[in-house]
């Protein structure tokens, strides 16, 4: 086996593991080894649209997002970000004086 120079080098190739105990009849099962994925949960502060475009990769990689935003952020862009499967909180800002 090979060893990888970088962790990135390892995202986008999860194990994949055929179960061979279980009566599937004609077809193969396969299940993918998730603990052995290095890129599990990815954590973003974002303003913007930024926020949109890494939830669209982590949704389309299958990853996990959390996005801190700003508590002034519109509504329908934290709703888009839901529905992209992120978890969003909200970071109310304090002015120091």
């Amino acid at each position: 086996m090979a060893a990888s120079r970088s962790v990135l080098e390892l995202i986008g190739n999860t194990p994949l593991l055929e179960l061979t105990h279980l009566d599937t009849g004609p077809c193969q099962l396969f299940i993918k080894l998730e603990n052995q994925n290095p890129g599990g949960t990815i954590i973003e502060a974002t303003a913007n649209n930024t926020g949109i475009g890494v939830a669209l990769v982590t949704a389309m990689k299958g990853y996990k997002l959390i996005l801190v935003v700003l508590d002034k952020m519109s509504r329908e862009k934290i709703y888009h970000l839901r529905a992209l499967g992120t978890d969003v909180m909200c970071w109310k800002v304090r002015l120091l004086n």
